[in-house]
């Protein structure tokens, strides 16, 4: 039976979707569906995979033809346990690591976790101010399966993760993307990672952007539907049809708003220095405008008083 041999493992909300989506269009590549199978982060109460055989259920349509087989449980970087066992599985396995400002990428996780219906607290900074009490197993929403997806600090905190991968696995076998060169040329980090794999060159059909962060509009409607979804999965073994979802997904939220520049997340530009810092020389890279003060935009020039012809 074919196994994976190459593993897209983090970190959430930093392009991983897009990206496996592209290499899914290359006929070398089987790539795993559902995405995230979660079988190697056994360090998580939520693992959704707890055999290897149902595991390697996801990759039995992989053929001769396929060099690259691959997954991506973005949880798998800041799992404690997944990279080690993922190479004891397969010495050979490429890890892939996708990494965004973590100015950006924790509010972005908090709102995956609204979005998941893990979180119950529609304001980041409360949902980040409870971190504490969560991470001793108080204030638990009641569909929140694992904690450390609302420990948003320590899960945004990727020079620890990085560190672990690059004390785990030998410098060939793998690759660390900067979210800001994919969305800036997402084809010339496509080449980067066919490369990196070892396959022939190919374009997808498009660079079109997937998974777009959103935010919910009615946070008690569209909880209350999560769980209908639930009970009628346990009840019935199946969830709300998938059109339905869709329908209600975009009738309940709207695409999320927020910046770098966000006054609302300013704290954690301190909170993430020298976080940032470190995984600047962990990658031999200059990283440190993440979390620089926002330029200011200049004043409008009043072209009366400067005596500048209107």
């Amino acid at each position: 039976m074919t196994a994976p041999n190459f593993f897209l493992i983090g970190a959430p909300k930093c392009g991983t979707t897009a990206l496996s989506e592209y290499l899914r269009q290359h006929p070398g590549v089987f790539f795993c569906t559902p995405k995230e199978p979660n079988y190697f982060n056994r360090d998580y109460a939520d693992r959704d995979t707890p055999t290897l055989a149902r595991y390697l259920d996801y990759f039995a349509a992989a053929g001769p033809g396929h060099a690259a087989v691959g997954e991506g449980s973005t949880a798998y970087l800041h799992s404690a346990v997944a990279v080690a066992d993922i190479l004891a599985f397969n010495p050979a396995a490429r890890f892939l690591v996708m990494l965004r400002n973590p100015v950006e990428t924790a509010p972005a996780c908090h709102a995956q976790a609204l979005l998941n219906g893990a979180e119950d607290v529609a304001d980041f900074r409360c949902a980040w101010e409870l971190q504490a009490q969560r991470s001793a197993g108080q204030r638990l929403p009641r569909g929140c399966r694992e904690p450390k997806h609302l420990l948003y600090a320590d899960y945004c905190r990727f020079a620890p993760q990085i560190g672990r991968l690059y004390a785990t696995v030998p410098a060939a076998q793998r690759k660390v993307i900067v979210f800001d060169d994919f969305a800036a040329d997402p084809g010339r980090t496509y080449d980067e990672v066919l490369e990196f794999l070892g396959l022939a060159p190919h374009r997808p059909a498009e660079f079109a952007r997937v998974n777009e962060r959103r935010a919910i509009r009615h946070l008690q409607a569209y909880r209350a539907l999560r769980y209908l979804g639930r009970w009628k999965r346990r009840l019935f073994g199946a969830a709300l049809p998938w059109g339905l979802n869709r329908y209600a997904d975009r009738l309940l939220t709207r695409p999320a708003t927020g910046s770098h520049a966000d006054p609302a997340t300013d704290f954690l530009r301190e909170y993430f220095r020298d976080d940032v810092a470190q995984l600047s020389a962990l990658l031999d890279r200059d990283l440190r405008h993440w979390t620089a003060a926002p330029q200011a935009k200049p004043e409008p020039m009043n072209t009366e008083s400067a005596g500048v012809p209107a």
